[in-house]
């Protein structure tokens, strides 16, 4: 029979693994309020194209699985689209990263053409 410290441990043991594989089924299954709802951060090498941001822009429109490099007032940053399908428009300052001024930006985020019926 198990004593209670080999007890205690295997429930431990169970309640972690349980923890960690609840919290990715809520990742991989839904949209999490944060950026990464729209995608993440990409290198310069893999830009598909670049937008610069005129003077008083208040839309941009981009196509989910696109990789795009936002250029502003001497300041950039590049982005890889990857959006849940609920989630067709932002707040280009949702996800900028600081420094870079988005405010008034709305982004569409039109559907892939590669997953269209």
């Amino acid at each position: 029979m198990l004593n209670t410290k080999r007890l205690a441990s295997l429930f431990a043991a169970v309640a972690v693994s349980s923890a960690f594989f609840a919290s990715g089924a809520y990742a991989a299954g839904g949209a999490t309020g944060t950026s990464a709802d729209f995608g993440a951060l990409a290198n310069s090498g893999a830009v598909d194209r670049q937008i610069v941001i005129a003077p008083g822009a208040r839309s941009i429109n981009v196509v989910d699985g696109e990789t795009v490099q936002f250029i502003k007032d001497g300041k950039s940053f590049n982005w890889h689209f990857s959006t849940f399908s609920g989630e067709p428009t932002l707040a280009l300052a949702r996800i900028a990263p600081a420094g870079f001024d988005a405010a008034g930006i709305t982004v569409y985020v039109d559907a892939d053409p590669l997953y269209q019926n």
